[in-house]
């Protein structure tokens, strides 16, 4: 697999995917193994879903919370396609509901030793300390990735108007020369 110019051995990172690595992992193999799940995250996901703001902002590791979504993503259209619950389901679902109860009471007694043991010993938990903005010895300044991401969204619609081959190049360079 080629990663932005390393060379992955195929063999590497299927043994790094099954968790069964005969070596420490490269920084290139913890890449290539990064991109190979989003690759299959795109695959599992609907056609539209990677380039929609859902899915970008997903794919950045960005909270879907801060995407203003589409009125109407996420619904089903269909009537025909809500089925109603059978028996089977509904005694699945009871002893599914029926385990959750017993781990929301194990987790309810636990939140109650742990608020009182807590109040005899008065400990404070240290304070947190919040990075202020990007290390500019780490992150570059002037890059907004924000910025640069709407613009080559923006070469979307040029490449819709275009043959498909040659929208997927004009896509390509555009990507390329934001970089």
């Amino acid at each position: 697999m080629w990663v932005s110019g390393e060379l992955v051995h195929v063999e590497d990172l299927v043994l790094h995917d099954a968790h069964m690595d005969v070596r420490a992992p490269t920084h290139e193999l913890v890449i290539a193994h990064s991109i190979l799940r989003a690759r299959r995250r795109i695959a599992d996901s609907d056609s539209g879903w990677a380039l929609s703001d859902a899915g970008i902002s997903a794919l950045r590791g960005r909270p879907v919370d801060a995407v203003a979504e589409r009125e109407g993503e996420g619904t089903i259209d269909d009537d025909d396609a809500v089925e109603a619950p059978d028996a089977d389901t509904e005694s699945a679902d009871d002893a599914f509901a029926q385990h959750f109860a017993d781990i929301d009471a194990v987790l309810a007694r636990s939140e109650r030793l742990l608020t009182e043991h807590g109040a005899k010993t008065a400990l404070q938990p240290p304070a947190r300390v919040e990075p202020s903005g990007r290390d500019p010895l780490i992150y570059d300044q002037d890059w907004d990735e924000a910025e640069r991401l709407s613009r080559w969204r923006d070469t979307i619609s040029e490449a819709d108007a275009i043959p498909a081959s040659l929208g997927v190049a004009v896509l390509w360079e555009a990507w390329e020369t934001l970089e």
